[in-house]
């Protein structure tokens, strides 16, 4: 990855998690839309471009979830 702490500087609190952990990361972002009466949330994937220089991006995907079904999320993923 980087070699040492000493080369760390500045980055994506995103990647951090996916350096430290080795897990897949990802973001939620509560949104409005034109389709749905309440704002939705949103879901973007950590993207590693194949022609960057260690560059990361947020990738949106078809995933988007009520305030519920959001909700019914967070309590799945804190008893893991």
């Amino acid at each position: 990855m980087l070699g040492s702490y000493g080369a760390l500087d500045g980055g994506s609190t995103l990647w951090a998690l996916e350096a430290l952990t080795g897990d897949y990361v990802f973001k939620f972002k509560l949104e409005s839309s034109s389709q749905a009466p309440v704002p939705v949330w949103k879901r973007y994937d950590l993207v590693h471009p194949k022609e960057g220089r260690g560059e990361t991006l947020l990738g949106p995907t078809p995933d988007v979830l009520s305030p519920e079904e959001m909700f019914e999320t967070m309590l799945f993923y804190s008893r893991r």
